[in-house]
């Protein structure tokens, strides 16, 4: 039986770029339901609109980080070996907010 993967993250860690471009951070932790971190773990980040999709992978710590992302509606999908996939509701991206999805 496949376990099941906790994805959790905060988005939209405001920034502005040099170039006047408005854009966030999306970011989190990727987590087995027992609470350990899950180290290499896939996640894909979705424009739910345009279909554009950024991949990461998890660090030593089981995070990941998803910067310069444009405002948007998206979902994260996390995938590691021997575990169900786990996919958020979708958010929405924008700039100056704080969210904890």
């Amino acid at each position: 039986m496949k376990r099941l993967l906790c994805l959790t993250f905060l988005s939209l860690l405001a920034t502005t770029a040099f170039a006047q471009f408005e854009t966030a951070t999306v970011l989190g932790t990727l987590k087995d339901s027992s609470g350990a971190v899950i180290i290499g773990g896939k996640v894909t980040l979705e424009n739910v609109k345009t279909g554009v999709a950024a991949v990461a992978q998890t660090n030593d710590a089981g995070n990941f980080d998803f910067v310069n992302v444009q405002v948007g509606t998206y979902r994260v999908k996390a995938e590691a070996s021997g575990f169900k996939t786990s996919v958020t509701e979708d958010f929405t991206v924008a700039v100056s907010a704080r969210q904890r999805a």
